[in-house]
């Protein structure tokens, strides 16, 4: 169960879940995803898209509907595994006998960002049912127990446990040269930094337009989202070698984070990114700080 998951070759959304589908299947499980759609749901997130048009939460709401009467209708799942615990594990998967959480960043904001009553609430909840809440990192885990309160804290920490997404992609040589090739005419002599992101405002972005404009450098933004016009405004009044280029494939992304001479990642509100990891496995290096 997800909020998130590919829909077609470029969507960015959901890799990390897509390859753990593909994980347990090659583990020779028979994997069943059920994936939340409509205007509510989708690139660049749920929290985006609806502080874009709070009116897409009654979108929200039909399709969570819908998918609990789907779950409810096939009782023969062995394992539930819900990526994100709002709206996946509550309400969605809340009748399911035995559910596994797990939590990624912006699931862990929310829930902590929460009025103490209703986050308390939430979580007792959810524990009614819950056999393992998974953390993709060790300051997620710290930070949601640290919001609670003493008997629900010691309730979580007897089945919390911190494992990192699962992380699967092959890169073709032939498209790295491609993408090298687009970045040098691009960049017109200069070094050439990549940004791959969401374009909304906790990725600070416009702090890697700021460095590649101070660093002299070509900047390759990879991403879309509501921040986009700001940051070609900011990109223009900065005079930086900035290039928009919207949402590629996945593909296309790991190939031009492989030709470039680093990447960019200024955002201070990551649970455990994946474009750093794939970086770092690329071999590219990242820059983090100005």
């Amino acid at each position: 169960m997800t909020t998130s998951y590919p829909e077609h070759a470029a969507d960015p959304s959901g890799h990390f879940v897509q390859a753990e589908v593909r994980a347990l299947e090659s583990a020779g499980a028979n994997v069943t995803v059920l994936a939340l759609r409509g205007s509510a749901f989708g690139w660049p997130g749920a929290a985006s898209r609806l502080r874009e048009n709070p009116l897409r939460a009654f979108s929200a709401a039909k399709e969570i509907a819908r998918v609990m009467v789907a779950v409810s209708r096939n009782s023969s799942f062995s394992r539930v595994i819900a990526h994100w615990a709002i709206p996946c594990a509550w309400p969605i998967l809340q009748k399911c006998a035995s559910v596994e959480i797990v939590s990624h960043g912006g699931d862990v904001r929310l829930l902590t960002a929460m009025p103490a009553r209703m986050r308390q609430l939430l979580i007792g909840r959810m524990l009614q049912n819950t056999s393992s809440w998974r953390f993709v990192s060790e300051r997620l885990k710290t930070d949601l127990l640290g919001a609670l309160d003493d008997g629900l804290r010691m309730r979580l920490e007897k089945i919390a446990r911190v494992q990192a997404s699962e992380l699967s992609f092959e890169v073709d040589t032939g498209a790295v040269d491609k993408a090298r090739i687009e970045q040098r005419e691009r960049a017109r002599g200069q070094k050439v930094l990549a940004v791959a992101a969401r374009l909304v405002a906790g990725k600070n972005v416009d702090r890697a337009i700021a460095y590649a404009a101070d660093e002299n450098a070509a900047l390759l933004v990879i991403g879309d989202g509501p921040e986009r016009h700001r940051l070609e405004r900011l990109a223009r009044k900065l005079q930086a070698n900035a290039h928009f280029l919207g949402v590629l494939s996945r593909a296309e992304t790991l190939a031009h984070i492989a030709a470039a001479d680093a990447l960019v990642h200024m955002s201070e509100a990551e649970g455990l990114s994946s474009v750093l990891r794939e970086a770092e496995a690329l071999g590219t290096p990242v820059i983090t700080r100005p």
